[in-house]
Parts: C-alpha cells; sequence; structure tokens
C-alpha cells in the first residue's frame, strides 16, 4: 500500500514527524505520529483534519489505525499543529480490596477514557455471538481459564474501537509478564498505576465484609458497622458473610494475586524497551488513607504525565 509523506489542504503542507525526539525510531503503529505545518501561523478547518484523517487511513500509513487518531492540538508557541494521541494509556494494578476499581471509576471520570477489564470483554465477546465470541462461551461453559492468546486478541481489539481514541484504562489485564509483552507489541503504555495496600489491611477490609441477601446492603464489622451487630439496620434480619469474603479465602486469593503480579511489577519497573518503544512510567501509589488522598495523588502523577506528553 501507498504511504503518506505529504499533503496539502487549506494552502498548508503537511509532513509526517513523530511527537519523541527519536523519531526515525518511533513505531506508528503505536499513535505516536503527528504532523508539523509549514505555514506561519496557519491554522487547519476541521475539515482539513478529517480529509488528513481519511486520507492516512486510507492510504494505509504503515501501522497506524484508524481508531488512533485524535483531535488537532495547537501549540501556538511552536506554531505547529499534531494531529496525534495525546490521551492516556493507563494500566492500574491492585490487589483485591486496593480500592481499585473506586479509583478506576474516579480516573475514567477525569481523563475521559473508557475502563476495560478482561471481565467485560469476555462478557461482550459472547454476547456478540461471533466466530470468536463463541469460541469464549464454549471454554466458559466449560469450567476452563479462557487462554491468553484469546484474551490478547480481543484485549487488541477492543482498543482499536473509536472511545480508545484518547486514551484508556486497563483493569485486570496484563495480569502476567507473558500478557504485558503480547500487550507491547500492539500499543504503548503512558503510565502504570500499581495501588498499594499492606497485607492485613487487606484481610481486614475484605473479610470485615457483611452483607444483608434480601436487599444487597453492604456493612463492615469495622468500618461500616450495623446499629446492632449481625443484623440489617432496617430490617433487623440477620447479615452473612459471603465464601469469598472468609479470611482464609482472602489470604489465598492474596498468594495468587502476589505470585502472578510480582513478577509484573518488576516488569514494568525494570521496563527494557524494544528501539522506538516509549517506556511506561511506573508509579507505586500508598493505597492508605481516604478515597480523596489516594485520588490526589493519582491524579497529580497522571497530570504530570500527560503534561510530558503535549
Amino acid at each position: 500500500m501507498a504511504s503518506f509523506s505529504q499533503q496539502e489542504e487549506d494552502g498548508i503542507l503537511y509532513e509526517p514527524f513523530t511527537r519523541r525526539q527519536e523519531s526515525a525510531r518511533a513505531k506508528p503503529s503505536q499513535g505516536r505520529v503527528c504532523f508539523a505545518v509549514k505555514g506561519e501561523g496557519k491554522i487547519p478547518s476541521s475539515s482539513c483534519c478529517e480529509k488528513l484523517a481519511m486520507h492516512l487511513s486510507a492510504t494505509g500509513f504503515p501501522g497506524l489505525e484508524r481508531s488512533l487518531l485524535s483531535s488537532v492540538i495547537i501549540h501556538t508557541r511552536m506554531k505547529k499543529i499534531l494531529l496525534g494521541v495525546v490521551g492516556m494509556r493507563l494500566i492500574l494494578l491492585g490487589c483485591p480490596g486496593a480500592g481499585k476499581g473506586t479509583q478506576a471509576k474516579l480516573i475514567t471520570e477525569k481523563y475521559h477514557i473508557p475502563q476495560i477489564s478482561t471481565g467485560d470483554i469476555l462478557r461482550s465477546s459472547i454476547k456478540n455471538n461471533n466466530e470468536l465470541g463463541k469460541k469464549v462461551k464454549a471454554i466458559v461453559d466449560g469450567g476452563q481459564l479462557v487462554p491468553d492468546d484469546i484474551v490478547i486478541e480481543l484485549v487488541e481489539e477492543r482498543i482499536k474501537k473509536a472511545d480508545c481514541i484518547e486514551g484508556f484504562l486497563l483493569d485486570g489485564f496484563p495480569r502476567t509478564v507473558t500478557q504485558a509483552q503480547a500487550l507491547n507489541q500492539f500499543t504503548s503504555i503512558d503510565s502504570v498505576v500499581d495501588i498499594d495496600v499492606p497485607e492485613e489491611e487487606i484481610v481486614m477490609r475484605l473479610s470485615g465484609r457483611r452483607i444483608h441477601p434480601a436487599s444487597g446492603r453492604i456493612y463492615h464489622t469495622v468500618y461500616h458497622p450495623p446499629k446492632i451487630s449481625g443484623k440489617d439496620d432496617l430490617t433487623g434480619e440477620p447479615l452473612i458473610q459471603r465464601p469469598d469474603d472468609s479470611e482464609e479465602t482472602v489470604r489465598k486469593r492474596l498468594s495468587v494475586y502476589q505470585a502472578q503480579t510480582r513478577p509484573l511489577r518488576d516488569y514494568y519497573q525494570h521496563f527494557k524497551a524494544n528501539v522506538g518503544t516509549p517506556i511506561p512510567q511506573y508509579v507505586k501509589i500508598d493505597g492508605m488513607g481516604s478515597v480523596d488522598d489516594i485520588k490526589n495523588k493519582i491524579f497529580s502523577i497522571l497530570d504530570q504525565c500527560k503534561e510530558t506528553m503535549k
């Protein structure tokens, strides 16, 4: 297929270049391709930018997916127009009970990016009932774990969708170094945020949960106790502890998580980039404190990261 070298619209000549200094090494497939504007102070129209995006997609700029094209960002000081991705591509790590779900929601709302979890992807695939979905359904119905190659394929397919243009938040993927290495083959990651909470705190958080089965109301023996121990505040009916929340089960889950995640943490902490592959920022966040405290720590780090991408 033909490749894009120059395009002239609205009297402005565009030439491809990469946002990062090592432009000769950068991989177009990672969405780091931008365009310099030749023409002092000229600003292209929206239709011009749309035409440029369509041109790139139609002519097959090497490895560049249409879904990676983003809106125009004007850098007035540099007097350049960048057509490229300035969103956030994030991985969120954290053991069960670390508050990952709460923080994921806050992150996606602030940065306007979708939260992508393997569970959601698998359920969506089964619902679509396409060839891959039927394969996933057969595996799940058989009580087996979905193999890495299928999960990786589904994740790759998901992040190419339009809502991931400005970035995404991966939750629950990757779980292993093998998955992380595969992910690196089709996209780049800007930041890995690891919410760190001591094991004993996690055990207390999870094993202290109590539920009113009929209504789904949730209590906690320490953080949100019922007025009468073991009884629902509204009905007086008994509260239960889910089997998954027993201390023994919680400790087993944590042991499995740590065994899986320790190598993954090491991988991102000591990430060795291939030629042209950006090195993701790995950040460990202290998960002790209020929801707002933890949120503010995460936002501060991600805001700094986003500034460096402009």
